[in-house]
């Protein structure tokens, strides 16, 4: 009798062990996850002030508060490279995006704003992944539009001094058109890594290139997505407006077509 009752004592112990088990799994985190589990390496959150700014839409203020310690993990680069893409910065975005593709880091980076998923996962497949959201977002025409302001002055073309040309006898004198250009055609081989570089306009911010690059946009309806940006050394930081594509011969056809209008236009080679 005694052997019986210390086997079923046995029994019940095991039971028991088995079924607290059991609920330790389940209340640890058995049940499903949005998040994706295949990690490599340490998964680094952004930071939390910062992270907070990102999400309230507040992208200016996520930058400076990444930038007041060093940014030198690839990490940290995709940090701020997030915060310049939702800032419209797409194309220095798309530079430390591309480079970071190109590292072999073990760290997983995390960006997560209630139920959207920024990044969650390795650095360079999450690099890797938001080079093809704004790929996809400025082929659907929707990169980062703003209330229309009024046009920068900009640099000036040429340092040369202009001479008034008197137009051909019976010929009347090109006009300025105020409205939209409505005539240009749609971009075809637009690419962040085209060499051809379409100029439309430079300023001496990036802010100010950033606010007015919608005035461009409606000035010509049928380039509004695909104007991009280009910052250049030029007696001090210049950032130029345009489009980039990778066919010069439509790239020539393209400022032929906004000169006909009276407006400013330069084929320029970025690879220079």
């Amino acid at each position: 009798m005694q052997t019986q009752n210390n086997t079923f004592g046995k029994a019940t112990k095991t039971s028991l062990f088995i079924l607290a088990t059991t609920l330790v799994a389940a209340c640890s985190g058995g049940g499903s996850s949005k998040l994706p589990t295949a990690q490599t390496g340490r998964t680094i959150e952004m930071p939390r002030a910062a992270l907070s700014a990102l999400c309230q839409n507040a992208p200016v203020e996520a930058l400076d508060l990444l930038s007041e310690e060093p940014m030198a993990s690839p990490a940290d680069r995709f940090f701020v490279a997030a915060a310049l893409e939702r800032g419209g910065m797409v194309t220095r975005a798309r530079q430390i995006y591309a480079g970071l593709m190109q590292t072999n880091t073990r760290e997983s980076v995390s960006i997560l704003c209630g139920d959207e998923i920024i990044a969650y996962g390795p650095v360079p497949n999450e690099a890797g992944r938001r080079l093809a959201v704004i790929s996809r977002d400025m082929a659907l025409l929707d990169a980062n539009l703003r209330p229309t302001r009024p046009l920068h002055k900009g640099l000036p073309a040429s340092s040369k001094p202009q001479q008034t040309v008197l137009p051909a006898a019976g010929k009347p004198t090109p006009r300025r058109t105020k409205g939209p250009v409505t005539s240009l055609p749609r971009p075809t081989t637009n690419s962040p890594f085209g060499n051809w570089f379409v100029h439309l306009s430079s300023y001496r911010s990036m802010d100010n290139a950033i606010k007015n690059r919608p005035t461009l946009e409606t000035k010509y309806p049928a380039l509004k997505g695909f104007i991009d940006q280009w910052e250049v050394d030029s007696g001090g930081t210049a950032i130029r407006l345009g489009v980039r594509l990778q066919d010069k011969s439509e790239a020539d056809r393209l400022c032929a077509a906004i000169k006909n209008s009276g407006n400013y236009c330069a084929v320029m080679d970025t690879s220079r």
